[in-house]
This record gives structure tokens, sequence and C-alpha cells, in this order.
């Protein structure tokens, strides 16, 4: 029979495995089931087809937010 020690441990344990799981949701847009430049259709988790794809998004962005796209 496990004491208050053992249940404690265990609850730490699954406590710290929720916690880094938490951490690790990334960052950016969501997963909508198309690349967010081009719209190919993407399997999950996939946001972006590819690499070029990817930043020419991130520029379109940053310029978008610093005013130079409209």
């Amino acid at each position: 029979m496990a004491d208050d020690a053992d249940l404690t441990a265990d609850r730490d344990e699954k406590e710290y495995t929720m916690r880094i799981a938490a951490s690790r949701k990334p960052n950016g847009p969501a997963f909508t089931g198309g690349c967010h430049y081009c719209q190919e259709e993407l399997t999950y988790p996939l946001r972006y087809c590819d690499a070029e794809c990817r930043d020419a998004h991130s520029l379109e962005l940053r310029l978008k937010k610093q005013g130079g796209v409209e």
C-alpha cells in the first residue's frame, strides 16, 4: 500500500509531465488544414507546406504590421 509520500511523488510526476507538454504548444498561427500562405492542403499539425511559404508569410505579416502592405 502506498503511503502519503508515494502518492505525492506520483501526483508531482504527473503534474510535471502535463506542465512540460503544455509548454511545448506551438507558437504562431493555429492549424487550419491548409498552408497559411498558399492554402495548399496539409495534415495535422503542419501550418505551412515548406520553409519558403513560412518565410514569405512571416515577411508579409511584418510588412502589414509596419504599414507597408495593404
